[in-house]
């Protein structure tokens, strides 16, 4: 029970210190590459207008995680198309179950792939090896997406 307790207090203790300051001052780094805000209740920390700018502020994101979100909609994606625009480095897109998405949100990220990323789906970069550009995404759930609606 005292553990219950203690995870709780923990959770309660984390979404106090967890404010749009604290977070806007880690965003401002501008070296973020991976942003997971998993939403279990659909609820998610930040709100539409603080996603915005936080996607705005972190143009390199490589991994994306908005998973149950229910902020998430085509305007978010917009963003993030503008991004991939100037700085096409996103591999990994997770939005399963955002609800608001739609077929015209996915064709927006889908249609600022660069040529080449379109074709294979991976690309290799030849000094490093390693494969590169967007490879991932995720839409389990968004069924407006999926349908065309």
């Amino acid at each position: 029970a005292n553990l219950i307790v203690s995870k709780i207090t923990m959770m309660r203790l984390w979404s106090e210190l967890c404010t749009w300051e604290l977070l806007s001052l880690f965003f401002r780094r501008r070296d973020i590459t991976s942003l997971h805000l998993k939403s279990p209740n659909g609820k998610c920390i930040l709100t539409k207008s603080q996603l915005l700018e936080a996607l705005t502020l972190c143009p390199f994101l490589q991994d994306i995680s908005l998973s149950q979100a229910r902020i998430v909609d085509d305007d978010i994606l917009a963003q993030i198309a503008s991004n991939q625009a100037h700085n096409p480095s996103l591999s990994c897109l997770n939005i399963d179950m955002c609800s608001k998405v739609s077929r015209k949100g996915i064709e927006g990220i889908l249609d600022g792939l660069r040529p080449s990323d379109r074709k294979s789906g991976v690309l290799v970069d030849d000094d490093s090896k390693t494969e590169t550009g967007f490879h991932t995404l995720n839409l389990s759930g968004c069924k407006r997406a999926v349908s065309g609606s």
